[in-house]
């Protein structure tokens, strides 16, 4: 559907679910079905749903072409009185993603690891954006991950 991209499915390693909830999620995700996953902190939650929503998105012939993550950056959703701009407010809360997609990839060296979460977003592969700027918004072809 899309062009191919700099880092595309290919640079992908492959992950393995490790437990029965999430060798069901892996099941559920190839069974077309929509994902609504919650559980204790640290199984693998968010990194599976980003994996799997990634794996998809960077395919040649996907029907999606891009993930977008959704987090409230902070609990009273009023980031305004933070310096900066949206970018700046955003990027501590962008960290476990940056984080994670370290995990997935093949990469030549060190240097390439630290620029890929940006990378990703430079292509077009992913996006990250707060509660605070939904409004009004409507998103083609991606695939979305509601995060805590």
């Amino acid at each position: 559907m899309s062009k191919k991209k700099e880092i595309n499915h290919s640079d992908l390693v492959q992950v393995k679910p490790i437990t029965d909830n999430q060798k069901d999620v892996f099941k559920s995700w190839k069974d077309g079905k929509n994902q609504f996953l919650c559980g204790c902190a640290g199984t693998g939650k968010t990194f599976i749903s980003l994996y799997l929503a990634l794996d998809e998105a960077l395919k040649n012939q996907s029907q999606y072409d891009k993930v977008i993550v959704v987090r409230s950056l902070i609990p009273t959703r009023e980031i305004g009185f933070l310096p900066g701009d949206e970018e700046d407010k955003a990027a501590l809360y962008q960290v476990p993603y940056a984080n994670m997609v370290q995990f997935m990839f093949k990469q030549p060296n060190e240097q390439a690891f630290n620029i890929l979460y940006d990378r990703l977003k430079s292509q077009g592969s992913f996006y990250f954006l707060s509660t605070s700027f939904l409004r009004g918004l409507t998103f083609d072809n991606a695939i979305i991950i509601v995060d805590e």
